[in-house]
């Protein structure tokens, strides 16, 4: 059964400290998956950026390889799995 759905909202973690900002482009071999809606430098993952973007099927599928472009330059990053850091409270029963 076809949902219909061509986009999913999905996380991603960047390599390196440049943030990848809202409004940038996701590539996957030169061709254009995706568009960021959120991201920046993540307070927990030492030197790694986070964010939100929608993703063209089948590149939105967890742990996929693609490129953001910010400014000009290539930035590997990852689908990842949200949130990025579990959950570390204690909920008393």
């Amino acid at each position: 059964m076809d949902s219909g759905v061509s986009k999913k909202r999905v996380g991603f973690v960047a390599e390196g400290k440049l943030p990848v900002r809202e409004g940038s482009e996701i590539f996957s071999k030169g061709e254009k998956v995706g568009v960021v809606t959120s991201g920046g430098p993540s307070p927990c993952l030492k030197n790694q950026g986070i964010g939100m973007a929608y993703i063209d099927n089948p590149f939105n599928k967890l742990n996929t390889d693609l490129i953001a472009k910010v400014r000009g330059k290539e930035i590997p990053i990852k689908t990842a799995k949200m949130p990025f850091v579990p959950n570390n409270y204690y909920k008393k029963i």
